[in-house]
């Protein structure tokens, strides 16, 4: 998400439960995600597709789940036009995926297996991170054992703990955010 403007935002707001697709774009065409920021104002460009399923509010997370599937990419995959670097979906094209029957009726047993799935997701940025963190950690005590490193107990506590020196670099370096 990028800022915007109260005047894009009060034009065409997104709701909870808005299923966006990106509509263009090699590699991202295709790509499926629900808005559920309660009490967040937002809005998209025009390159996103905004989609209100009414029918529950568990269908649009299945939807998504299939929308990222192989299965469902293929379709979009299949359906784009354009050169390469230029592809895009119309809507005609969005309105011809076909979804599995099963989906509809299953949909709240997916909606909450693949909700699941995406809150375990971490970005590869945050993951190295993460793991640079635990090595950095590690090493630490590896020099305060050694009697290499010399430092209070609870700076020690820190220096060894990959959690809090994660916690440090969210409060350092923003991009490392992952929430």
């Amino acid at each position: 998400m990028k800022a915007t403007t109260t005047e894009t935002v009060d034009s065409s707001p997104l709701r909870v439960g808005d299923l966006l697709i990106a509509m263009d774009g090699d590699g991202s065409l295709g790509k499926a995600s629900v808005f559920d920021l309660p009490d967040t104002p937002a809005t998209t460009d025009s390159h996103v597709a905004v989609l209100r399923l009414t029918e529950s509010e568990t269908l649009p997370y299945a939807v998504a789940c299939f929308l990222n599937s192989n299965w469902g990419r293929m379709q979009t995959n299949g359906l784009m036009t354009g050169a390469t670097g230029q592809t895009q979906l119309s809507s005609g094209d969005l309105e011809s995926v076909k979804l599995p029957e099963r989906l509809v009726v299953d949909a709240k047993a997916v909606a909450e297996e693949y909700k699941e799935t995406v809150l375990a997701y971490e970005p590869k940025v945050v993951k190295a991170r993460r793991i640079i963190c635990e090595n950095a950690a590690s090493v630490s005590r590896i020099l305060i054992d050694a009697g290499a490193l010399r430092v209070p107990k609870e700076t020690e506590d820190w220096l060894c703990d990959a959690s809090a020196l994660f916690d440090f670099l969210a409060i350092v370096y923003p991009s490392v955010r992952n929430k």
